[in-house]
This record gives structure tokens, sequence and C-alpha cells, in this order.
């Protein structure tokens, strides 16, 4: 149907520059991130590295983590996790707050849910240097198609979403051969 209505238009698909993938949960798994990156027994893997120096103050070293002031009273920003290479950042802030200051607009994301709870968000935007990749191992070399047809099926966008967040943050128990845990464990 997406290439029907392409062709329709006349445009033709040439590559992905940006994707975002967001799980909204009751949950803030940016708080959680934050409360077990301060746990010494636990060592977080943060973009692929090891950050295992809690003594010195220096764990996270080299990692961008920010948000401004505006947008954190806007939507109580939790977490935001920007690289160097730009390919993968996380956000974690409180949508319910996003939703009410901007006058209910997207209601319909907190109706969707059938539930009046407080709802947190957990995005991650992946340029194309990250999106190739992840189509590639997931669904073959060069294969864009597939790729566009499992935005539409739950089980694929929750696996493209693990993935990601499993390569931007996860944990282990002890040393680098401790128990892996990820951020749906803690």
């Amino acid at each position: 149907m997406l290439n029907q209505i392409a062709d329709f238009i006349g445009v033709h698909f040439l590559s992905f520059t940006n994707f975002e993938i967001a799980l909204d949960s009751n949950v803030n798994y940016g708080s959680k991130i934050w409360q077990t990156i301060r746990k010494p027994e636990i060592v977080p893997f943060v973009n692929g590295k090891s950050y295992e120096d809690y003594e010195s103050g220096k764990r996270l070293e080299g990692i961008g983590l920010y948000y401004s002031i505006t947008r954190k009273r806007q939507v109580d920003m939790t977490i935001y996790f920007s690289f160097k290479d730009s390919t993968l950042k996380l956000k974690s802030y409180n949508k319910s707050k996003e939703i009410e200051s901007n006058k209910y607009r997207k209601k319909y994301i907190l109706d969707k849910l059938g539930r009046n709870c407080e709802l947190f968000r957990l995005e991650i935007t992946a340029t194309d240097k990250q999106i190739r990749p992840l189509i590639n191992k997931f669904y073959g070399n060069n294969r864009e198609a597939d790729f566009i047809h499992a935005l539409t099926d739950e089980y694929e966008l929750k696996r493209i979403f693990e993935y990601w967040i499993e390569k931007l943050i996860y944990f282990r128990l002890g040393d680098k051969a401790g128990q892996k845990v990820t951020i749906f464990n803690l």
C-alpha cells in the first residue's frame, strides 16, 4: 500500500534518515536507570562501553547527559543520553505532563491505554547509521520494504526497540562477566 501511495503522488523511497520509536508506560524507566547507575555493585554499559569506575566520580565520563530547563519544567525530563556520533539518542520523560502542557492535543495517547495514570515515555532516536545495520540484521541486505512492513507489527516494534535499548544501555551484576540486566529487569 505504501508503494502504491508513493507511486500515485510521484515520490520514491530513497532511505531512512531518522527513526523514532517509543515505549509509553506507567513505569518511569529513566528514573530506574538513574537509580541503578548509582549502585556501585552494578556496572552500567552505555553505548557498548563499560563504566565501572564508581569511586573516582568518573562513572559516566564522556557521556552527554543533559536537558533544557524549559523542557524539564514542561515534561519532567528524567534522562537524555546523547553520544558524540549522534547515531542513537535516549530520552525519558513524563508524557502526561507534556500532553497536559500542550492542552491535551495528544490525549489520544492517554485514551489508547484506557487507564488514567501517570504516563512516562522512553524514546529512542536512531539515524541511518543505526537503521541500516538493523535492517540488514533483522530483514536481510537492502530489505527496506520488509522493515517498513514490520512497523505495522507490534511484535516487530518491540523487537526493534529492545535491540536498540540494549545497544544504548544495560547493566551487569558485578564485573564484566556478571549477569546481564536490561532496563526491563530493573
